[in-house]
């Protein structure tokens, strides 16, 4: 955190206080009125909900409201609360809708301005952590209603991080490190990362699905306390000793349910949970049969994860049952052994067998073997990129798992297919493989298996070996892996050839010549990055698939394109230069003319990015004109003369006359002006002429500094409604 900043809220941030609304004030809703933010909109804990009883004022309030209109990622803060409660002081909300509140008082709104430092959203959940919600109350005014100052907001320290490597970060986390934690069953670690990096991530949702939790928790904790004291009763009635107690549901899994699979926060059957810890896998199985015949078990809710344990040596039983109360009730049973490994990960096994004998061909080694394989992955794959990739696909990715005949489990990343399934086997058996059956009927080698399927695969001694094709068919990494190797080793000579001829044609076909690329420099370039000793071998790699051709041009070029790249920035500085040293007070130049007196022509209105003539004027020197102004006639082509734009005096802006065609409507000179406004235009001149068709013309004259800033302003115009058209006129 050595390179966190510290400022102070105002340093980066603009503040605003509300506006006093009298009850007076409010109006029906209509289209014409905004919605008043009133403290009802912020969430206790922080979050944007919808206030029940909204209340409304006219757009056309008599006084101007502009600075109270909220945009969106703006943020408000609660700025008052009942000092006997204090459930809303100092919690903020995040706006998601432009132009439809109107904040009123005692609500407090901050905007970034330096969005170059600060992140809107980062701020949000910065304003909502404990320790600024901490500092926010320890420094309001005390009394029956308290109070936050301006000041006290204003003084507020933020540290920030860069963003985009917060950002990488918690990426980086919810893709390798919190998989990686599920991995080794390291749940408690598992769930501290997902949830931490939710709140980086997508602030916005896990600070609703808070929200949420926060709102049933007392009614939520009041169902597992009896569902706690049920359970203990039962099994004391028979004998079984045993643990219970609630289980948090983390926010993390909360979220994925929701997004993932499109459920609602009251479609999540295991926020209501109980653990219970027995002495033996008998009690576990008779403490099942018990909570189910207590209470009624939802059909296909029954896991059995002690007969069949997960790959991180997980294991329990989950149940999930319908209390009296109506409430959805999840259940784990397991054993105080498996409640140590599934908390504290696969290591707690060797802490829980401490001081016993274990045998090495115990099949906890076994279930060890997938992070070996992937550390073993073939010498071709041994790239940054590639351990990744395999990490990704092998390791972290979800599972499936297949039987063979003799009713051996497969493990497999999910999306596999028959020929992942040969080679997860043995190499031998994927080269040899000339077929194969699931659930006893002929399968083609890309139909993809599911968990529970049988698979046969049938080999014969005569096979030429895997297909090529088969590269892009295979899920796993580490079937491809075994694919090139086997590629590598039966035909070297052929891809040594391949290689080269596909290195070359690509050298070719992005306009480089072979012999200025494949320099000796260059080659030890790509064979240091790539881990290769001689050309022939990355030769060889290209040949088979192991690495492409175009990864390893772009390599070779590198250098070359640098130093190109280089060249070429050097020339736009020059030329940069050269045009730097005419500069106009009209900004237009006659070309081989020095000394004359220029002026732009009021007809057409000339301005930078138009195509220009010079036209003589005698005793006046030269007009300039667009290209295709009208008013330019055939007899006038013997008086013209080149020109073209440079840079002007004073960064001078130019004059342009637009005319609009609408509905004549109330409001709409008004949604004109305001367009302008927003806009940063200056307004020259404004003229509105209503027609007996119920339509108006509208002629506008703005300053602008080019043709671009022209073409947006009208495209902003056209969007008012009832615009039918907009368009630049010569006079």
């Amino acid at each position: 955190m050595s390179n966190w900043k510290e400022y102070t809220l105002e340093e980066l941030c603009d503040f605003q206080n509300g506006f006093a609304f009298k009850n007076s004030d409010y109006v029906d809703s209509s289209e014409n009125t905004n919605e008043v933010f009133r403290m009802g909109y912020i969430n206790r804990g922080g979050g944007f909900k919808e206030d029940t009883t909204p209340v409304f004022v006219p757009q056309n309030y008599p006084k101007n409201l502009d600075k109270f209109i909220l945009k969106l990622n703006d943020i408000t803060i609660a700025m008052t609360d009942m000092k006997n409660s204090m459930a809303l002081l100092g919690y903020c909300a995040r706006i998601s809708h432009n132009n439809r509140f109107v904040l009123n008082q005692r609500v407090g709104r901050i905007r970034v301005v330096k969005n170059d430092i600060l992140d809107p959203i980062y701020l949000y959940y910065y304003l909502n952590s404990s320790k600024q919600i901490d500092y926010l109350r320890a420094n309001a005014n005390s009394g029956v209603q308290v109070n936050l100052s301006t000041d006290t907001i204003k003084k507020s320290i933020l540290k920030v991080p860069n963003i985009e490597k917060q950002r990488e970060i918690a990426s980086e986390t919810l893709e390798i490190y919190a998989p990686l934690a599920h991995r080794l069953g390291i749940s408690s670690v598992k769930w501290e990362l997902e949830d931490t990096s939710l709140r980086y991530l997508h602030p916005a949702q896990y600070f609703s699905i808070v929200g949420m939790m926060k709102q049933k928790r007392s009614a939520r904790e009041e169902s597992i306390k009896e569902a706690c004291e049920s359970i203990t009763s039962l099994l004391g009635e028979h004998n079984i000793k045993a643990q219970v107690n609630g289980r948090p549901k983390h926010i993390y899994s909360i979220y994925k349910k929701m997004v993932k699979q499109n459920k609602t926060f009251d479609q999540i059957y295991d926020l209501l949970a109980v653990r219970v810890l027995v002495d033996s896998v008998a009690d576990c199985y008779a403490t099942l049969g018990l909570v189910n015949n207590l209470w009624v078990p939802i059909p296909g809710r029954i896991k059995d994860y002690i007969a069949m344990p997960k790959p991180n040596m997980y294991q329990s039983l989950h149940t999930t049952v319908i209390a009296p109360d109506g409430q959805t009730l999840e259940v784990q049973i397991r054993t105080y052994e498996m409640h140590e490994i599934a908390e504290k990960g696969i290591a707690a096994h060797w802490a829980y067998k401490e001081g016993k004998k274990v045998n090495k061909d115990n099949n906890f080694y076994e279930k060890l073997n997938w992070f070996q394989k992937i550390a073993e992955n073939d010498e071709t794959e041994a790239t940054a990129e590639s351990f990744m990739e395999s990490l990704k696909v092998d390791l972290l990715s979800d599972k499936i798992y297949v039987f063979t005949p003799n009713s051996d489990i497969i493990e497999l990343p999910k999306g596999s297919c028959i020929v992942d399934f040969a080679y997860a086997i043995h190499s031998e058996v994927g080269n040899k493989m000339i077929g194969a059956t699931v659930n006893d009927k002929i399968e083609a080698f890309d139909y993809k298996l599911s968990t529970g399927e049988i698979c046969d695969i049938r080999t014969s001694k005569n096979s030429t070996g895997p297909k090529r094709s088969w590269l892009d068919i295979a899920r796993s990494s580490q079937t491809k892996s075994k694919i090139k190797a086997f590629f590598k080793k039966a035909a070297r000579e052929e891809n040594l050839i391949k290689g080269e001829i596909l290195l070359k044609d690509e050298i070719k076909a992005n306009n480089f010549d072979i012999d200025e690329v494949l320099t000796q420099e260059n080659i030890e370039i790509a064979l240091n990055r790539y881990k290769f000793a001689t050309l022939e071998e990355l030769y060889v790699s290209i040949g088979y698939g192991g690495i492409s051709a175009n990864k390893v041009f772009a390599r070779l070029t590198e250098k070359i394109r640098k130093e190109k790249q280089t060249q070429e920035k050097l020339e736009k500085l020059v030329n940069a230069e050269e045009e730097k040293k005419i500069v106009t007070e009209t900004g237009v130049y006659v070309k081989g003319v020095d000394n004359i007196l220029v002026r732009l022509s009021k007809c057409c209105q000339p301005i930078p990015g138009d195509d220009i003539v010079g036209f003589i004027t005698k005793g006046r020197g030269v007009t300039v004109h667009r290209s295709n102004c009208p008013n330019l006639s055939e007899e006038d082509k013997a008086r013209l003369l080149d020109v073209e734009w440079v840079q002007s005096l004073n960064a001078r802006r130019y004059s342009v006359t637009l005319q609009l065609h609408a509905f004549d409507r109330e409001l709409l000179l008004q949604n004109i002006l305001l367009t302008l406004s927003e806009s940063r235009v200056e307004i020259k001149k404004l003229h509105s002429e209503a027609k007996s068709d119920k339509t108006s013309v509208t002629t506008i004259g703005i300053y602008v500094k080019n043709v671009s800033e022209c073409d947006f302003m009208i495209k902003k115009l056209r969007q008012i409604p009832d615009v039918y058209s907009v368009e630049r006129i010569v006079k």
